[in-house]
């Protein structure tokens, strides 16, 4: 798992990615489709209540996955480097 300064930091900079980037990562990192959905979610701005009915998830699940995909997004990252 990744600190919390590593996670905001990495929040902050998924949120200022344009929209065909953010979709070229989900395809780059062959993610899957709750993945994505969660991601894309993240992305448009949708509130965790909003995300979790929608997805009909609870908070606790929605809390450790974005924690894992956030974790896989960094290690994404720093395979590239």
């Amino acid at each position: 798992m990744i600190d919390k300064k590593t996670y905001l930091d990495l929040k902050k900079e998924i949120k200022c990615l344009c929209r065909a980037n953010v979709i070229k990562l989900c395809d780059d990192m062959e993610l899957n489709t709750e993945e994505r959905t969660l991601l894309m979610y993240f992305y448009d701005g949708k509130t965790r209540t909003r995300t979790c009915y929608d997805m009909c998830i609870s908070t606790t699940y929605y809390r450790d996955h974005m924690r894992t995909l956030f974790s896989k997004i960094n290690d994404y990252k720093n395979t590239l480097k």
